[in-house]
């Protein structure tokens, strides 16, 4: 009894104090909303949860009026009011920053499309739309702008760890090589070749099977991606780059979809256990790219009749990991990290392992029927780790404590991180020590989260893993600015042409919006001018813009284009080159500037000598003074 009362009031004195922090940390403020990130269908969403992020400009004197604001979007699978706000609605709003939110808030899926990584970001305690300012309320102490960082400590490469690194990369290439050429040497062969297993396999998905198999139990089920490709290898690529200026590690983890572990368990029309062969094309992609990927695949079929519930096969539609996945994905992090001099001089804790039921979703599952070994009345429970007084592990999140930072989504998290276990948990029960871990629900552009942290969330760090789900390793993510992975020492630049009044005609076709074709015009002062309806979102239409015909691009080399604005107004302007679009936003502030660059990755693909500019939903006037092109050479 005295221990419970003890717990009671651990917690409401813990309670009392976050309260406390929140509450100093407030500010009210009014403003208008100048863009929202975009949330999805709540129907078709994967987690009931998912915040948003918008550019407030504050109403303010101040010369910095532009912060990014996270609102609550959706909540258990419904939008909440503060979904409902509009690009143009004034509100009053309660604000603390957002790394001052609670871990629960700050690790919500977040929709963020937001390409300003200068802008301070803010969490919206409350938001209430309004008509029209007070008079009382003064933001002019706010702060707009992170805290500019230009250097940081950066631990020094260590050459052996290095060979370490290029010799495992190297044999992964062999492997998948091997594999590859007993397919006729093509992705598409191997295709062709998997069929029949995928079709017997298919019914057995249909049918929703699943039996036991001596004392492990396996159902069908979703075993590949909606797509067998997207740009996961270019957004890691810059990534990595990134990393590497300060001399960071990225080691990469899929987690394979539940029917590849299951998949030779419903059909015996496949020889080498590989059911989805483009998963290993990407693979071998990022390997070739200098990327360490572990394929955790052929360990979990090895061992996948050692436990009796790999995945939760017994929940046909749960995709997420059981224990065995996520002790297993620790214990090969754990040997990886031996490498590095760093794992023998952190500080070790003593751990220990106790039975618990609940995921992370909140269910709880009985086992399924059929074997005598395990009772259908018994509730399935799984090992969380405690510290030597029999207290959960605490994790580090989005801090700066260990060289090891793990990055991840819900798939990190399995089967409850809020209970102790999950990969991050298992692996401290393995190593010893706790590393920091980086966890947002449902996210999937990491690096580029990564990436707005800052330059300090990197200082002195040696190793991040990503532990990344199936569906975003072989879909769409969002990627880093090209310019965050590019070292300016590492780099010449060349300018090619630069375009102006004197040369517009030659270079420059118009092609406005179809039923408003006095969008696009060159002023009498030679600027362009891209003009939409004064307040109304207008699609004005392409520029074609012409290269020169001598123009001499090698493989690595970049493409800049530069844009010189002689207007301010709110408008996105989206640049296609090759095939590759890159957008910015404009803002209707003078303080935002009136330059913006592009940059596009040259590759031995890379042909096209034309490049177009697109102006969408432009609600003021955009007047282009110059656009000038450079290439960036290797040094």
């Amino acid at each position: 009894m005295k221990i419970k009362c003890l717990l009671i009031l651990n917690f409401l004195l813990f309670t009392n104090v976050y309260a406390q922090n929140i509450a100093s940390s407030e500010i009210i403020l009014e403003g208008e909303i100048e863009f929202i990130s975009k949330l999805p269908n709540p129907k078709k969403m994967d987690y009931p949860d998912c915040n948003y992020s918008t550019i407030l400009n504050i109403h303010s004197d101040s010369k910095d009026t532009r912060i990014s604001v996270v609102f609550k979007g959706v909540v258990n699978r419904k939008l909440v009011k503060t979904a409902k706000f509009k690009i143009g609605d004034k509100v009053k709003i309660t604000l603390i920053p957002f790394e001052k939110a609670s871990s629960e808030i700050r690790q919500t899926q977040l929709v963020d499309q937001i390409d300003d990584f200068d802008i301070k970001v803010y969490y919206a305690v409350n938001a209430t739309k309004i008509k029209k300012y007070s008079k009382n309320i003064n933001s002019k102490d706010i702060v707009t702008k992170n805290k500019k960082v230009e250097t940081i400590s950066i631990l020094p490469i260590n050459r052996k760890v290095n060979r370490i690194r290029k010799r495992n990369i190297k044999s992964e290439i062999k492997r998948i090589d091997k594999l590859l050429n007993s397919h006729g040497g093509t992705w598409e062969q191997w295709e062709k070749d998997i069929q029949d297993f995928k079709a017997e396999y298919a019914k057995a998905t249909e049918a929703q099977e699943s039996k036991w198999v001596e004392n492990s139990f396996f159902s069908a089920g979703k075993a590949y991606a909606d797509s067998n490709e997207g740009n996961f290898v270019e957004a890691m690529t810059s990534f990595n780059a990134y990393l590497k200026q300060f001399n960071i590690d990225l080691i990469i983890v899929r987690i394979p979809f539940k029917g590849e572990v299951s998949g030779t368990i419903f059909s015996d029309k496949l020889t080498d256990h590989v059911v989805n062969p483009y998963a290993m094309k990407v693979t071998s992609d990022l390997l070739n790219n200098g990327i360490e990927v572990v394929d955790i695949l052929p360990k979990l079929i090895e061992e996948r009749k050692k436990y009796p519930l790999m995945f939760w096969y017994n929940d046909f539609e749960e995709k997420h990991p059981g224990e065995p996945v996520a002790r297993i994905v620790a214990k090969e992090i754990n040997e990886l990290l031996k490498r590095y001099p760093e794992y023998e001089t952190i500080p070790k804790i003593k751990t220990n392992l106790k039975d618990t039921i609940g995921v992370r979703s909140g269910k709880q599952y009985k086992w399924p029927k059929g074997n005598e070994v395990f009772s259908p009345d018994k509730l399935i429970s799984y090992k969380t780790v405690k510290d030597s007084f029999g207290n959960m592990i605490q994790l580090e999140y989005d801090k700066n404590k260990s060289p090891f930072l793990l990055i991840g989504n819900s798939f990190l998290a399995y089967p409850s991180i809020a209970k102790g276990g999950s990969i991050p948990h298992y692996l401290t029960h393995e190593s010893g020590f706790i590393s920091d871990v980086y966890y947002r629900s449902g996210g999937i552009g990491l690096g580029r989260l990564i990436y707005k942290k800052g330059k300090s969330y990197l200082e002195n760090r040696r190793a991040m893993i990503y532990v990344a789900l199936p569906q975003s390793f072989q879909g769409t993510v969002p990627v880093i600015p090209l310019a965050a992975s590019i070292n300016n020492d590492s780099y010449k630049e060349k300018e090619i042409i630069k375009f102006n009044k004197d040369n517009w005609y030659k270079h420059f076709v118009f092609f406005p919006t179809p039923g408003n074709e006095r969008t696009f015009k060159v002023e009498k002062s030679g600027n362009i001018l891209a003009s939409g309806e004064v307040y109304v979102k207008t699609n004005v239409g392409d520029i074609k813009v012409a290269l020169p015909n001598d123009m001499k691009l090698s493989k690595n080399d970049i493409l800049k284009i530069s844009f010189e604005f002689k207007s301010i107004g709110y408008g996105e302007i989206h640049v296609n080159y090759n095939g590759q679009e890159k957008s910015f936003l404009r803002s209707n502030d003078r303080k935002d500037g009136f330059y913006e660059n592009v940059y596009f990755k040259i590759d031995k693909n890379t042909k096209s000598n034309e490049f177009t500019i697109s102006f969408r939903e432009v609600k003021r006037k955009q007047l282009i003074k110059e656009i000038s092109v450079s290439i960036l050479a290797p040094k």
